[in-house]
C-alpha cells in the first residue's frame, strides 16, 4: 500500500501500487494524488460533526456495478457519468472511489479519523481531456466546497451525501468549512502543476507525485 508521511494514501482498482501518493489505477483515464490533510488528533469525536460519515450511516450498501468495487462500498452520487463511492475498509479507512465505465477510476483513503475530522482531497488529471479532477469526501456538516480558478474566479459546488466529484481546466484552489469553523484549503494547481500534460490519444494518462 502506498503511504503518506499524513497517512492518507491513494490506491488502484485491481493492483497495488508503490509511487508515494500517487496511484495509477489499472485502465485509467486519470490519476489520483492524495494531498496533504493534517490530522489534529485521533479521536473520532472531538468536535462537532465528528463522527462516522452519514454516507456510511445512513444509507444501505449497493451492490456493486463493477468488480473494481468493493462489495460494500455505497454509491453517493453519479456526476456526468461518473460513478462515485465511499467505502470504509477492513482497515477501518474511509475512502472515495470513482469508476467511469469503460474508461476506468480511481481511489482515495484515508484513516476513517481523519476524514471524519478533516475530509480528503484527491486531485489528478484525466486523460482524455487533461481537465483536472478533484474528488473530495468531507465530514458531516460540510456542504459545499469553494472551487477558486488560476484567474480569480471563483464558485461553489454542493456536497451530496459526503462528496464531491468535479472537473475543470483550470482549478486553482478548492476549499471548504469544516463544523469548527477552520477553512481546509487544497492548493491544487500546486499538485497539477507536476503532471505533465499528455498529448496522447484518449485513454491515456501522466502523473507527477507531489
Amino acid at each position: 500500500m502506498t503511504k503518506l508521511t499524513n497517512m492518507a494514501r491513494t490506491r488502484p482498482m485491481i493492483r497495488r501500487a508503490s509511487a508515494i501518493g500517487l496511484v495509477i489505477a489499472a485502465v485509467v483515464a486519470c490519476t489520483l494524488v492524495a494531498t496533504a490533510l493534517a490530522s489534529s488528533g485521533s479521536a473520532k469525536k472531538t468536535h462537532p460533526g465528528a463522527g462516522k460519515l452519514a454516507v456510511l450511516t445512513h444509507h444501505a450498501a449497493r451492490a456493486a456495478k463493477s468488480s473494481l468495487i468493493p462489495a460494500g462500498a455505497v454509491l453517493a452520487t453519479v456526476t456526468n457519468g461518473t460513478e462515485v463511492y465511499a467505502d470504509q475498509n477492513a482497515s477501518d479507512e474511509d475512502c472515495i472511489i470513482h469508476i467511469t465505465p469503460n474508461t476506468g477510476g480511481g481511489s482515495v483513503c484515508a484513516p476513517a479519523s481523519q476524514v471524519e475530522a478533516e475530509g480528503e482531497v484527491g486531485v489528478g488529471r484525466s486523460g482524455a481531456s487533461d481537465a483536472v479532477r478533484v474528488s473530495a469526501l468531507v465530514p458531516n456538516g460540510v456542504t459545499s466546497l469553494r472551487f477558486v480558478d488560476r484567474d480569480g474566479s471563483s464558485y461553489t459546488v454542493a456536497v451530496t451525501n459526503n462528496v464531491v466529484e468535479h472537473q475543470d481546466g483550470s482549478i486553482a484552489s478548492v476549499s471548504y468549512t469544516l463544523p469548527t469553523g477552520k477553512v481546509h484549503t487544497t492548493n491544487v494547481a500546486a499538485v497539477v502543476d507536476q503532471i505533465p500534460t499528455q498529448p496522447g490519444a484518449p485513454g491515456s494518462s501522466s502523473s507527477a507525485a507531489q
